[in-house]
């Protein structure tokens, strides 16, 4: 996949789209893919997920990543992405895409995510 399809991917958007960068060498990464997984089905009415391996996207080795995985939370049609580093638990991810659910239904950012 090319950095132009998944910017295509980012501009069709219309709900929330979790784009996760892994490593096929992490483990933490197959971990992650196994709790989104998981809690995917409770939020399909608005979240859809892509994982990509960086190793397989065209043109990531000019800003590589030191953490895997990256989530990258887009909200509708933003250009910019709500980011997360690193491996989050079950309750808390799910959580946090209630809170995106909120910002996507149109609530202020900095309010849903300051309390």
């Amino acid at each position: 996949m090319s950095i132009s399809e998944v910017k295509e991917k980012i501009k069709n958007n219309k709900g929330i789209l979790l784009i996760l960068l892994s490593k096929s060498d992490c483990p933490i990464c197959g971990n992650f893919i196994d709790i989104i997984e998981k809690i995917e089905p409770a939020h399909s009415e608005y979240l859809t997920v892509f994982e990509f391996d960086a190793g397989d996207i065209e043109g990531l080795e000019v800003v590589p990543h030191t953490i895997y995985p990256m989530s990258y939370f887009y909200i509708n049609k933003e250009p910019l992405p709500f980011i997360r580093a690193g491996l989050v638990y079950e309750p808390l991810l799910n959580e946090e895409i209630l809170k995106f659910k909120q910002v996507l239904d149109g609530e202020d950012p900095n309010m849903v995510f300051s309390g």
